[in-house]
C-alpha cells in the first residue's frame, strides 16, 4: 500500500504545532497536522501570554478570533512573598489571559481554515528517518514527509544529558469562579518548594496554577495541598475566600529544567525540528512558555519549508536560530528559579524592586527576550 505523502508533518496539536502549521499552510506548504488526543481541552497552563505573543498571533491571522472569545489584557506582574509586592509592569503593548481551551479550538480551527490536513486523535508511531525522508504510522496508516516538526510536549523530549539528579517538580492547574484575582494583573504568589499563579481569564473563570517540588507536595492530593498551601498563607487565602472549583484539576508529575536540543540526534529524532516543550521550556515564573510555544512553531515553520535543506541542514540551522532567540532567556530564568523557592532570598528583592522600577523592567525584558 503506497503511503501518504506530506511536505511536511508536524506532531502535536498544541500551540507550537498549530503555530508551525498555520505559518506553513499561509506559505503554501502541503503539511498534515496530527493531534493524538480529542480537542478542546483543559492542560496544566499558567494562561499567560506575555506581551511579545501579540506580534506571532497577528501573523497568525488570530487576533480577532481571540478577542472575540473574552481574552483579557493584562498589564502586570504582581509577585508576592507573604504580604510583600513588587509590581512589574508589562510595557504598552501588554499580555493577555486566555483558557488553553479556547485557544486551542481557535489554533486548530485556524490551521484546517488556512489548508491544513488536520487529525485529530491520531497518534504517531516508528517515526524514523528513511533515506532522507520521515516514514511514521498514523491510526494504521502509513505517512511519508520530507520534513517532521515534533511539538509533543517534554514526554517525547530528546534530553541532552541525563536528569536524574535534578529537581523536580508537580504541576496543578484548575480554574475557579469568585476567585478575588486583580484585574488586568496576573498575580505569582511564592512560598517554599513552590508558587502559585493566579489570573482572570474570559468568563467568570480564574486560572490557578502551582509547580510544587515533591517535598513540598508530600503526595498531598491538589485540594488537599491547595488547603494546606492556604492556611499557611493568608495573603493567598483571602482570594480563595467564596471560591469554587469549576473544573477538575489537571496535574502534570516529574517536571524537571533540563536542558533539551531543539533538533534531535538519536535516531528516531535525527534531522526533526522540535518545538515547544519538546524543544525546551523556561521555568513557569517567567510567563513566558505559551509565547515562546508559539514563536518556536514559527521558526521550524520558516527552515522546514526551504526545499533545498535537507532533513540535517534544516535541523542545524534550526537549532541555531532556536538557541540565539531563546537561549538568553531560559539562562535568566534558571537563574531566577532558586530565588522564587526560598522565601528567604525573594522577600529582600522585592523592596528593591519596588525602590528600583529599572531592576524590575530589566528582569520582564531579560525573560522574553526583549
Amino acid at each position: 500500500m503506497s503511503p501518504n505523502q506530506c511536505e511536511v508533518a508536524v506532531i502535536g496539536g498544541g500551540l507550537a504545532g498549530c503555530s508551525a502549521a498555520i505559518s506553513l499552510a499561509r506559505a503554501g506548504a502541503d503539511v498534515a497536522l496530527f493531534e493524538a488526543a480529542a480537542l478542546p481541552r483543559h492542560r496544566v497552563c499558567g494562561e499567560f501570554l506575555s506581551p511579545e505573543s501579540r506580534a506571532t498571533l497577528e501573523r497568525l491571522g488570530v487576533t480577532a478570533q481571540i478577542a472575540e472569545a473574552g481574552a483579557r489584557d493584562v498589564s502586570l506582574a504582581r509577585f508576592w512573598c507573604g504580604a510583600q509586592s513588587a509590581d512589574f509592569p508589562l510595557g504598552e503593548a501588554r499580555g493577555l489571559s486566555i483558557s488553553r481551551h479556547a485557544l486551542d479550538a481557535i489554533l486548530w480551527d485556524a490551521a484546517q481554515r488556512g489548508g491544513a490536513r488536520a487529525h485529530l486523535e491520531a497518534r504517531v508511531r516508528g517515526l524514523k528517518n528513511d533515506g532522507g525522508a520521515f516514514v511514521f504510522e498514523a491510526n494504521g496508516h502509513l505517512w511519508r514527509a520530507k520534513k517532521v516538526i515534533w511539538t509533543v510536549g517534554r514526554a517525547g523530549a530528546p534530553k541532552s544529558a541525563p536528569a536524574e539528579n535534578r529537581p523536580r517538580f508537580f504541576g496543578l492547574k484548575a480554574h475557579f469562579a469568585g476567585a478575588r484575582a486583580s484585574e488586568n494583573v496576573v498575580e505569582m504568589h511564592l512560598f517554599r518548594g513552590g508558587y502559585c499563579g493566579l489570573v482572570r481569564v474570559e468568563g467568570e473563570a480564574a486560572n490557578v496554577a502551582l509547580l510544587v517540588d515533591y517535598p513540598t507536595l508530600q503526595k498531598r492530593a491538589p485540594d488537599a495541598f491547595l488547603a494546606h498551601l492556604l492556611s499557611k498563607n493568608p495573603t493567598l487565602a483571602a482570594r480563595f475566600e467564596g471560591a469554587r472549583r469549576l473544573i477538575p484539576w489537571e496535574t502534570t508529575a516529574n517536571v524537571s529544567f533540563e536542558r533539551f536540543r531543539p533538533a534531535g540526534g538519536n535516531d528516531m529524532a535525527r534531522g526533526v525540528l522540535c518545538a515547544g516543550d519538546a524543544a525546551g521550556y523556561i521555568h513557569p515564573l517567567t510567563g513566558d512558555g505559551m509565547a515562546m510555544a508559539l514563536r518556536a512553531g514559527e521558526l521550524a515553520a520558516a527552515v522546514a519549508r526551504a526545499h533545498k535543506l535537507s532533513p540535517r541542514e534544516a535541523a542545524r540551522l534550526y537549532q541555531a536560530a532556536w538557541e540565539r532567540e531563546f537561549a538568553p532567556r531560559l539562562r535568566l530564568a534558571a537563574r531566577l528559579h532558586p530565588f522564587a523557592l526560598r522565601p528567604e532570598l525573594a522577600r529582600p528583592l522585592l523592596p528593591l524592586v519596588r525602590r528600583f522600577p529599572a531592576l524590575g523592567r530589566a528582569m520582564v525584558r531579560g525573560t522574553r527576550g526583549t
